[in-house]
């Protein structure tokens, strides 16, 4: 007998056989519950509007936007899929209590449910920023029982909610009519510290390393920029919302990006160099806060997938809000190197940066393939092989 879910919902996908189940729970390191196993072979996963999980005692609802499925080894790292999310949220990096998984989430969190140990069955809460910890169900199947539709809001505000891999490319807002310049050297140009820049379209200018003033966050809101050149080598303290950059010159190093927040940032055509990082000391006096809950209410951050790179590290953006594509981008999964050495028999080169990543295992590690000259091939073959190992996804 099936269990069928109690509130409407959006499929995913199409039901599961018990060998698409069996090949999730080996990726995934564990046995489904019987309950969620059932749901899964009447749809693989399930997006919900309007849901929320009705309360226990005196605990608030919580509301529930997805019900994880299983997506194919490269489908990245998203909520929607229980292999890739969990592989890459680990207990390790503190995202999950040990002995459990991931299954469903909220915009302020995600439902584990423990597959081992004294609490074996029963479904917590875990907080995004926070990380705490709450017990909410029994069960999967109390859980699943006590979902509920929740009347919606009055006003319902436009806005694209789809997360990676959802289907259509997401939307990035286009500039309004605004400002444009052409051809401008806008090196000398200074926006003032906390400006913001909006709807503005701006075709091969050039910004210097005095662009920005960095004592406090500028935000870039619906702008457009094609084939720009950066003179500088470091842009620091910048948020960009809506941002489309078509092409762009750097210099012969990476172009470092410090404490540079996205949401909905589309990068096509060639874009040479670029080194992500967050760096605490870095920003401006009490933004300290913002910065950490950025990245709660993001769609999504970054699409790479029409980019043309020499090279990309990315540090600091959530993986699961990268758009990217699975032949020549991998985020590493350090729990499953941490899990099985025999990656160490691996060339050289491939150990090396294996390595790395393990030392540093909290760290968003995204393998990126040059799209230039004779090594690009061989990168994406690299990729292709540990993916198949399973070691990246």
């Amino acid at each position: 007998m099936s269990v069928a879910l109690p509130v409407a919902g959006e499929p995913l996908g199409p039901g599961l056989s018990p060998a698409d189940v069996a090949e999730g729970e080996r990726r995934l390191g564990a046995r489904l519950p019987a309950p969620y196993a059932e749901l899964l072979a009447a749809a693989n996963g399930y997006r919900l509007r309007d849901v929320e999980l009705a309360p226990s005692g005196d605990q608030p609802a919580l509301a529930v936007h997805i019900l994880s499925g299983i997506r194919p080894p490269g489908a990245g790292v998203v909520p929607e899929d229980l292999a890739g999310y969990n592989a890459y949220f680990t207990a390790e990096k503190g995202f999950r209590p040990p002995h459990s998984f991931a299954f469903a989430h909220s915009p302020s969190g995600s439902f584990v449910v423990y597959h081992r140990g004294a609490r074996a069955g029963r479904v917590a809460f875990v907080a995004r920023t926070s990380r705490k910890v709450t017990l909410v169900a029994r069960s999967i199947a109390d859980f699943l029982s006590r979902l509920t539709a929740r009347a919606p809001p009055a006003i319902v505000h436009a806005s694209s909610r789809s997360r990676p891999g959802d289907g259509p490319l997401a939307r990035v807002d286009p500039p309004r009519r605004g400002r444009a310049w052409e051809g401008v050297d806008l090196g000398g140009a200074r926006l003032a510290a906390g400006a913001t820049l909006r709807d503005a379209r701006a075709v091969g200018c050039t910004f210097g390393p005095r662009s920005l003033d960095a004592r406090a966050f500028t935000t870039f809101e619906r702008i457009e920029l094609v084939r720009p050149t950066v003179r500088a080598r470091l842009v620091m303290n910048l948020v960009c919302r809506s941002v489309s950059i078509d092409g762009c010159t750097t210099g012969a190093k990476p172009l470092s990006l410090v404490n540079v927040l996205c949401d909905r940032v589309r990068l096509v055509g060639d874009v040479g160099r670029l080194f992500f990082r967050t760096d605490a000391e870095a920003l401006p006096r009490g933004a300290e806060a913002v910065a950490a809950r950025f990245y709660d209410s993001v769609p999504w951050a970054l699409d790479v997938r029409e980019a043309r790179f020499r090279e990309l590290t990315l540090r600091g953006i959530p993986a699961h809000l990268v758009l990217r594509d699975p032949e020549r981008h991998a985020v590493i999964l350090t729990e499953r190197l941490a899990a099985d050495r025999a990656w160490r028999r691996l060339d050289v080169g491939v150990v090396a940066v294996l390595e790395h990543a393990l030392d540093d295992a909290a760290a968003c590690h995204f393998l990126c393939a040059t799209d230039f000259g004779p090594r690009a091939a061989a990168e994406r073959r690299r990729i292709a092989r540990l993916r198949s190992r399973g070691l990246v996804d």
